[in-house]
């Protein structure tokens, strides 16, 4: 596989909620710089590179490797799926370091949810918020390379099911939004990648696995759960451009080294993102 640089803008700790803060569009006291739209102050310029197998049809076609074309005006989810869905996802919240922290998440395993590591970093007690009840939970596992995390909370919810996604699967991210309710938001594959950016902290470098998607993201989208058309989890997004529409995502097997380790005590979630 031929990797080649590019050069993008993706938001790190980015769509998570903290008053005071622009992490994907967190309002932060102050006012934009004249030569961008939005103040993004944890962008990542990532001039390292986007890797995936299509870059010479792409190119051939003229079009800009990051450019996942228009977000879809609407995915024609089954109302079963939906329903299915909505009783699966959650809203994450909690305060600390002076700071509300709002994403969203999903239950991947009975008693846990998954969220994004830079929701729930330097926070001790999450509050879950699922279709019927809110609850206390505790973070269990975190890693700040991969941006995932697992709260464990007492949710009698039955998790939902996960696979990969592939190029051109339409679907729905469900997200906080900076909002006491989680909405839904229509998004297209349009394929997946490797990235190349900084951990939470932009202290070093990593590479995730993951999706380039067409999504409209919002404030307290993060961690929000990517559900196909079958009502299966693809992934989670993380990180938005500040062109909007476009979004990145990673995939579920980011999560298995989380699940595969002990989740029965709460651990050190460090400093905030």
């Amino acid at each position: 596989m031929r990797r080649r640089p590019v050069v993008e803008t993706i938001v790190a700790a980015t769509i998570a909620v903290a008053v005071g803060v622009l992490v994907l569009g967190v309002d932060r006291a102050e006012e934009p710089p004249t030569d961008t739209a939005v103040r993004f102050p944890l962008a990542v310029d990532l001039s390292d590179d986007i890797s995936d197998g299509d870059a010479a049809d792409l190119e051939r076609d003229g079009r800009n490797r990051l450019d996942p074309g228009p977000v879809p005006d609407d995915v024609d989810l089954d109302l079963a799926v939906i329903g299915q869905a909505r009783r699966g996802v959650v809203r994450v919240a909690g305060r600390a370091c002076g700071q509300d922290h709002v994403g969203a998440g999903f239950v991947i395993a009975p008693g846990l949810i998954a969220t994004n590591a830079h929701v729930v970093a330097g926070l001790t007690d999450v509050t879950i918020t699922g279709l019927s009840e809110t609850v206390t939970g505790r973070v269990v596992g975190i890693d700040a390379e991969q941006d995932t995390a697992l709260v464990s909370a007492p949710l009698d919810v039955a998790p939902l099911e996960t696979r990969r996604g592939d190029a051109g699967e339409e679907g729905a991210v469900f997200g906080a939004a900076a909002t006491d309710r989680l909405h839904r938001l229509p998004f297209r594959i349009d394929r997946p990648v490797t990235i190349n950016t900084s951990d939470i902290y932009r202290q070093g470098e990593v590479e995730r696995d993951g999706y380039l998607i067409a999504v409209d993201l919002a404030p307290g989208d993060s961690g929000g759960a990517m559900i196909g058309a079958d009502g299966r989890v693809l992934g989670v997004v993380w990180a938005a451009s500040r062109r909007g529409g476009v979004g990145y995502g990673i995939t579920i097997d980011a999560f298995e080294p989380l699940l595969d380790g002990p989740t029965d005590q709460p651990v050190d979630t460090g400093n905030c993102a």
